[in-house]
Formats: C-alpha cells, sequence, structure tokens
C-alpha cells in the first residue's frame, strides 16, 4: 500500500480501529506496528513487520462497521481467500484474514511508492500525456487480464489512488482484497459494506447491483484514463448516479479546455476508445482490457512496454549449445489441451556457451523442500534460513463439477506441453518457453476439501510452520485416507518428506499429484524440484518446463528452470530463465546471485554483469556469498 499522510479528523471518522494503537504496539500476536500509512474504503492502514516471516506488511484494519457485520465480514473472508491466489507482479499480494475477538485486518504486500493519483497532484499541468502512461497502462493490462482470464476475479474499485508507482518506476494494482468473483452472482450490498467501489468510477450496472462482469473494469478502466488525461473523472460533481445512468461526459479534449488545461494533444485513438469504455452498455465496450489497450496504442503492442516480454540481445549474451539433447520425456502426466490464443512467434537470438554452472546437490534439497511454500509467495532457497514457512490455505468451497451448458466460443486450441521435439537442444527449449509469453496462466483446480479435511489442513499448516514434521505428515496422510487423489494434499506430503530427508518417498507423492492434476503447476514444480534434488537433472527440467507452461508467470518456477539448466550445461536457457524471473519478480536477491555466478563463470565471463547482478543482490539484503567474491577481483 502507498502512503498517504491522515488529517486529524481522519482519526476520529474511523473511531476506535485507531483509537489505542501506536508504533512499536504488538498485534495478533505476530505483527509489530510501525507507522500509520493511511485509510480507505474499509478502514485505516499501517506499516507493520510480520514477526514470523521478518517482512514488512500492510495491514488494513477492518472499520467498526464492517467489524460488527457478521454477513459482510464472511463475505471478505471468502474474497480474501480467492486472492491469495493473485500472483502476478503488477498485483499487490494479499497474504492472509487476521481476527480476533477485537479486530480484523487484512495482510498485504506493502509497496513502497505512491499511488498514481498523488503523482498526478504534483504535475505542472496536474494532467498525465498518453504516452507518459503507455508503459503502465501495459503493466495494467497485463495485470488485469491475468485476474480476469486466470483467477475469474474482477476488481470493481479501479482508479487512480489504487494504482501505485513502486521505487523502480512499476505500477502495481492495489486492493483486490474487495474483488468479487466472476462466477458469482451476489455481492456485499452497499448498505451493508462502504466502500465496496467507488461511485464516480463505477459502471451503471455496478451501481444497479448487477452481478460483476469483467465489462465492469473496462468501464472503471475509462474514468481512471479520463481523469488521468483531464485531471477529473468523467462526472465529479451533482447527481453523480443519474449522471452515470444517463450523461455523456465531454471529450477528453473539451474537458481540458474547460479547466483551463493547454498541454499536448489527444490522440483521436484515445478519444474514441476512453468513449467505448464509457458507453452505458457493456456489449459496446471493449471486450477487455487488452483490446482497450491495443487501440490506445495500436502500433506499439510489441515496441516500448511489450519488448521487455520477448528477450533481445541486448539482455541475452551467452550462445545456445549446439549438443543434440539425448533426454527423451516420458509418456505420462500428459496434459489436457489449453484453450488459449496462438503466442506471437520468437524473435531469433544468437548466445554464447559458457562452463557449466554446478550449485550443491544439498542446495536442491532444501529448495525442493520448502518449494510449495514459495509457490504461494514465500519463496525459501538452499543457500539461505528458513523462516516460518507456511503451506498454502485450501479453498473452502467444492468446485462445480456440472459442466457450462455451451463451450466458450471461438478458443484456439494451445499444442500440449513439452514433446520430445522441445527437448531435442537446448535451443529448442529456449523457444518453447519464449512462445508462453502473453499466453494466460491455466487456473489452479479447486483443492475439493470437505470441513473435516479444511480442519485437518489448517492442523497440518499449523504443525508445519511449528517445526512439527511428523505431526504435519501424518494430518495429510488421513485427509489421504478418505481422498486419496486429492493433489493439494499429495504435494504438501511431498513437501514435508522433503523436509524430512526422505526424497525418495517425496518423489511417489509427488508424482501421485502430477497424476490426479496434470494440469496443476503447483504439483508439476513440486515433483521438478524434488527430481533435481534426487540428480535426475534432464527429468527435472522437462517438469519444470511444463510448469511454466501452466503458469508463465511465476518467477519462482522460471528461476528453477535456470538452475535445472545449468545443471546439465544448458547455460544460454538458465540465463534467459534468470532474466525472465527477474522481470516478473526484480527483488529476488537469490535470482541476482544466480545469475551473477553464471556471468562469472562463462566463458568467456561477463564480469561487468556480474558484478552489476552481485551488488544487487547485496543491496537487496543478501550476505557475501564465498562462491561469487573471489571471481570478481
Amino acid at each position: 500500500m502507498a502512503e498517504r499522510i491522515l488529517k486529524p479528523m481522519d482519526y476520529r471518522e474511523f473511531g476506535v480501529t485507531v483509537r489505542g494503537f501506536a508504533p512499536r504496539h504488538r498485534i495478533f500476536n505476530r505483527y509489530i506496528l510501525q507507522r500509520l500509512l493511511g485509510s480507505g474504503g474499509m478502514g485505516v492502514v499501517w506499516l507493520a513487520q510480520d514477526e514470523q516471516l521478518g517482512r514488512s506488511v500492510a495491514l488494513k484494519f477492518l472499520n467498526d462497521s464492517l467489524f460488527q457485520d457478521p454477513t459482510a465480514l464472511d463475505e471478505l473472508k471468502r474474497e480474501t481467500r480467492k486472492c491469495l491466489e493473485l500472483t502476478h507482479h503488477n498485483i499487490v499480494r494479499v497474504y492472509d484474514f487476521i481476527q480476533d475477538k477485537d479486530w480484523a485486518a487484512i495482510s498485504m504486500e506493502f509497496v513502497d511508492g505512491d499511488t498514481l493519483r498523488n503523482l498526478q497532484s504534483n504535475k505542472a499541468n496536474g494532467v498525465y500525456e498518453p504516452l507518459e502512461l503507455e508503459k503502465w497502462i501495459w503493466q495494467l493490462t497485463d495485470a488485469l487480464e491475468y485476474a480476469h482470464n486466470t483467477a475469474k476475479l474482477v476488481h470493481r474499485d479501479l482508479k487512480p489512488a489504487n494504482l501505485i508507482l513502486n521505487r523502480r518506476g512499476d505500477l502495481k494494482i492495489a486492493d483486490f482484497g474487495i474483488a468479487r468473483n466472476v462466477t458469482e452472482g451476489h455481492r456485499i450490498h452497499q448498505d451493508e459494506v462502504s466502500g465496496i467501489g467507488t461511485p464516480v468510477y463505477m459502471s451503471p450496472q455496478q451501481m444497479n447491483g448487477d452481478p460483476p462482469t469483467v465489462a465492469d473494469d473496462v468501464y472503471s478502466l475509462g474514468t481512471t484514463l479520463y481523469e488521468l488525461a483531464t485531471g477529473r473523472p468523467p462526472f465529479y460533481e451533482g447527481d453523480i448516479t443519474h449522471q452515470v445512468m444517463t450523461a455523456i461526459p465531454p471529450m477528453l479534449a473539451r474537458r481540458r479546455q474547460e479547466f483551463g488545461i493547454h498541454s499536448g494533444n489527444i490522440p483521436k485513438c484515445w478519444e474514441d476508445t476512453v468513449a467505448r469504455c464509457l458507453a452505458k452498455r457493456p456489449q459496446d465496450r471493449p471486450a477487455s482490457i487488452r483490446e482497450a489497450a491495443e487501440s490506445l496504442y495500436p502500433q506499439s503492442r510489441f515496441t516500448t512496454a511489450m519488448q521487455a516480454l520477448l528477450g533481445t540481445d541486448d539482455t541475452s549474451v551467452i550462445r545456445p549449445s549446439t549438443s543434440p539433447s539425448s533426454y527423451k520425456p516420458p509418456t505420462t502426466f500428459r496434459p489436457i489441451t489449453l484453450p488459449v490464443p496462438p503466442p506471437a512467434p520468437p524473435p531469433t537470438i544468437e548466445i554464447r556457451s559458457p562452463r557449466r554452472l554446478k550449485l550443491p546437490r544439498q542446495a536442491w534439497i532444501a529448495i525442493g523442500s520448502v518449494l510449495v511454500i514459495a509457490l504461494i509467495g514465500a519463496a525459501f532457497f538452499a543457500t539461505r534460513p528458513i523462516r516460518a514457512p507456511q503451506l498454502p490455505e485450501p479453498e473452502q468451497e467444492p468446485p462445480t463439477t456440472a459442466p457450462p451448458e455451451k463451450p466458450p466460443p471461438q478458443q484456439a486450441q494451445a499444442p500440449t506441453l513439452t514433446t520430445a521435439a522441445d527437448l531435442a537442444s537446448e535451443n529448442a527449449l529456449i523457444q518453447f518457453l519464449e512462445k508462453l509469453r502473453g499466453q494466460p496462466a491455466v487456473a489452479r483446480p479447486s483443492k475439493n476439501l470437505n470441513p473435516e479435511q479444511l480442519e485437518a489442513d489448517s492442523r497440518a499448516r499449523a504443525f508445519f510452520n511449528e517445526g512439527k514434521l511428523a505431526e504435519a505428515a501424518e494430518a495429510y496422510r488421513a485427509i489421504l485416507k478418505s481422498s486419496p487423489s486429492n493433489a493439494h494434499s499429495l504435494a504438501n506430503l511431498a513437501t514435508i518428506l522433503a523436509s524430512q530427508g526422505d526424497n525418495k518417498q517425496a518423489l511417489k507423492f509427488a508424482s501421485r499429484a502430477v497424476q490426479s492434476e496434470p494440469n496443476d503447476a503447483f504439483a508439476r514444480v513440486t515433483l521438478g524440484s524434488i527430481q533435481h534434488a534426487l540428480g535426475q537433472d534432464t527429468e527435472s527440467l522437462h517438469t519444470l518446463a511444463d510448469a511454466a507452461a501452466l503458469d508463465p508467470y511465476d518467477h519462482v518456477i522460471r528461476r528453477f528452470i535456470g538452475v535445472a539448466a545449468s545443471g546439465i550445461q544448458w547455460s544460454a536457457l538458465a540465463e534467459r530463465q534468470f532474466l525472465e524471473s527477474i522481470r516478473l519478480n526484480p527483488n529476488s536477491a537469490e535470482t541476482h546471485l544466480d545469475l551473477a555466478i553464471l556471468y562469472a563463470t562463462a566463458t568467456p565471463p561477463h564480469i561487468d554483469r556480474a558484478r552489476k547482478h552481485y551488488e544487487t543482490a547485496r543491496s537487496l539484503g543478501l550476505p557475501p556469498d564465498p562462491r561469487i567474491e573471489p571471481l570478481l577481483k
């Protein structure tokens, strides 16, 4: 969450949710409050230190009216649980919902930066020009397309105040904690929970209380762009509801003239696209956020902001191996064909071959044992101390088994995952992984646990967090007695067994998890890490590549592919995957270190690049590493 200075009256507005709190106050037996960050529609936000995980978080405390409404509170708990699955690098992560007898709060990623609204107020004319917004609009597009197509969530409160720029200048979308599930037909009414959506950014359908759809976010995108380009939303005074329902706002250029803003010209494509987004009828709006973005920037779909996704000679310097691979992939674990649009062809890139990068085998054993935790946002790596890992929360509600009445229209069929041809050479696998860019991730299958199993899962996670691995394993075995094919429990049991050093048994349960859910990246990457810990390098690379195909946006998967590739001397592939992992998560000190070692040991070595990434890793808190420091002298 971005920081905003509170006025004195804000303390009174939120009553006892603020009174009594002070810096260094300990709450929920886990968090140390540091400073007040600001306020939102549901309550106040504090910066806090999570003692268990050793990281800074933003705690959004719910206001009294929400805390005292059991129905609304239960609904927010369910929505928060769904948002735990959102792992896009341009979306503020939701970590947990915490509650005791006095307070309730949502724990979120702390973003050190500021909102577009606050930054806009500091501009000379108080407006952004279309070209200034291009990079951020593509990042916003990627994040919302991921949420809409993969997680099946809509935001429903998109506005400049919920768009945060971090210190690196990257955009993050905040407040997905109040998003509604696309497939649900119910909502929290405004008279039950205040702050679910902001009227001046709401679509007519949202104001009417209709079920949420992607079209609501498209409308809110239009109001956000209108405000960023003119300084005000389309309707900002008078009877807002009536205007949203019936009025047509002035064109962007005309509104600028009304406000006396004499700045750059508004392109016609912007005028037309924003007007379409603000259409009263959903069918008259762009069908998706990506369609709107491509209409705003018709000539730059694969330039500027998108160029970073494609990889160029400027970012890759290592040449791929020309030796053919002798690996033959297994015939098991075949995936279901995925409905995705065809990807753009990858570019031809020249790279150079290095010496073998070898990480300690013990490192991969530790990585395998904590992989499941890494996939839910707390990555633990072999050379770093492990602090309070947590197993993932299951979903409370079983999935519906009824098929849709009609299949989605005009869906392109993607090819199956990796084949023998994709693994025939290093360059073939590079091209396979590059084709994944732009494809949606496959939604993670439901954990499908009944109430009794949910309770057992909760006990198992508690045991695991306390270091009681035997008790945690026993709890998951109990679940598997009644549900032997539950992939969630199989993968978690595999993680626990690997933590105990029993990698052969861990391999058995991880394999069963993949057999149960072939399209679950969570299960595949668990299997891949354990395979590598057992010395099955090529099998591990195959499994991890399939995991990336199922979730192209998981930076941890990309990093593990990089380390696995270095183990079989496919260092050009390793370089690209480390770079992709850093693009997805620039703050991973371990990945910067991996890439620094790769560059320092290449033939010829790339010391300048190695030094740059090692310095970045150190700046992110990594201690000195004896493997690379002698190479940089």
